[in-house]
């Protein structure tokens, strides 16, 4: 009996010692009505739990603290001092918060320039293209200072891309001499069949990366070469990117397709005999700096690439007023192609880029007694400048687009000595190109006008 009596105490008390370490209570709103799903916690713990369909909630006592927290989303936080744990609490949480009205508009990057790449890349944005929408897709790189767009056929109105001092038979994938991006398929001309490819890739904490590749062709017209490349991409600092390249390149000449233009040009069209597929080695340096500026990003960017040619099918349009020759090159063929770039976001919507690109695109030609003489490629510009803002009102409603070209002199192929027809090279121009469009939900109207001021 006295046993019994003694379990019977010490039942009670741990029961009336489990009850003092927990406390208990219910959550309401302003209208009494429980809130379901509120935090409970003691501060500065992660000890909590939360209201069940009632807004009830048990839990059990810390001794670091004696402070209680209760949130909810859309309430004000509450947080009082627990000194007494017999009562359950009551609690009512503050009024719903109304929160002010937030819009949050960020306006679309038009050239994206990728910071991981181990290859110098950008990628031109819809966007982008839209800012000089004005006749035909050439014209739309107008505001890409990479880029030279020219007539290639005046009779037509036919536009050429150049890069680096290059035609665009160089710097693009052409088929029949119509731009062709059938992926993988593109690389390859009729008169190739895939070879090998082997590709190294070593990368050192996102630090120093370095791809080497050589691959392997075959040519029914050139039988086997080898094509090999190495690419280097380096950050000593997360604000500058040092990225160098070097590699070999193969083309074959399509004579006829790829100068159809001369066709209406009157000239009589010598092609020798036994041409040979062009080869050439690449080199390049690119600097990149992102410095932070008054709460924005200031980009700057420095280029440099030479492209040495082997062989090339020289366009000989010097030797004779009256003629173009295409025949196999005897002695030296290059272009440097120098280039600085400044991107920097004045304020909310406006955008302002200035570059500034320097040429020197030089082949030795062979005139009619056989003399090799070295001169500038015919029709490129020793310099471009170019300058092009942008601003995009809130919430995308109107854009302007300014763009201002400031191209160098060059050198004109070579005139008819008794009779010249055009002058021996061209005057420095300047091309201003100007935009506005406005933006309605799913579609866009734009006025512009080139060649303002001329």
């Amino acid at each position: 009996m006295l046993k019994q009596l003694y379990l019977i105490i010490i039942l009670t008390f741990c029961a009336v010692f489990a009850q003092a370490e927990e406390v208990k209570g219910h959550v309401f709103d302003d209208n009494n009505q429980p809130i379901i799903g509120a935090n409970v916690y003691w501060e500065g713990t992660q000890q909590g739990t939360t209201t069940d369909v009632d807004g009830a909630f048990e839990l059990k006592t810390r001794k670091s603290t004696n402070k209680l927290v209760v949130s909810y989303i859309g309430y004000e936080t509450f947080v009082m001092p627990v000194t007494n744990t017999d009562e359950p609490l009551v609690i009512k949480l503050k009024g719903e918060v109304a929160l002010e009205e937030v819009v949050i508009s960020e306006r679309k990057i038009g050239t994206i320039a990728s910071r991981t790449s181990v290859l110098q890349t950008q990628k031109i944005t819809y966007d982008e293209l839209c800012r000089a929408a004005c006749c035909n897709l050439a014209e739309s790189f107008e505001t890409n200072p990479s880029v030279d767009v020219s007539y290639a056929d005046a009779a037509t109105g036919a536009r050429q891309i150049k890069l680096l001092g290059l035609a665009g038979t160089y710097v693009q994938m052409l088929t029949e001499n119509y731009p062709n991006f059938r992926g993988a398929a593109s690389l390859y001309g009729l008169d190739y069949v895939p070879g090998a490819y082997v590709q190294y890739t070593y990368n050192l904490n996102d630090k120093l990366i370095l791809l080497g590749g050589i691959r392997a062709d075959y040519s029914s017209l050139y039988d086997f070469f080898v094509t090999p490349r190495v690419h280097i991409k380096y950050n000593p600092f997360d604000w500058f990117h040092v990225r160098a390249s070097a590699g070999k390149g193969f083309r074959t000449a399509n004579i006829l397709a790829e100068n159809n233009f001369l066709l209406s040009s009157s000239r009589k069209m010598n092609i020798a005999d036994n041409l040979d597929q062009e080869e050439a080695w690449n080199t390049g340096v690119n600097l990149s700096f992102y410095i932070p500026l008054f709460g924005k990003e200031l980009t700057l960017t420095g280029e440099w690439y030479y492209t040495n040619f082997l062989k090339q099918v020289v366009v000989d349009m010097d030797s004779d007023a009256h003629a173009v020759s295409f025949y196999n090159l005897d002695g030296k063929s290059y272009s440097n192609s120098f280039q600085v770039e400044a991107t920097y976001p004045f304020f909310r919507g406006f955008t302002l880029t200035a570059a500034y690109r320097y040429t020197d695109a030089k082949t030795d030609y062979r005139n009619a007694e056989g003399v090799t003489q070295r001169l500038k490629k015919p029709l490129v510009s020793d310099y471009k400048a170019l300058a092009t803002a942008s601003y995009q009102t809130p919430l995308k409603k109107w854009q302007f687009d300014l763009t201002g070209q400031f191209n160098g002199g060059g050198r004109m192929p070579t005139p008819d000595a008794t009779n010249p027809l055009w002058k021996p090279n061209f005057n420095a121009y300047t091309v201003v190109n100007a935009q506005i469009t406005k933006y309605f939900r799913r579609w866009s109207v734009y006025v512009g006008a080139e060649n303002l001021f001329d």
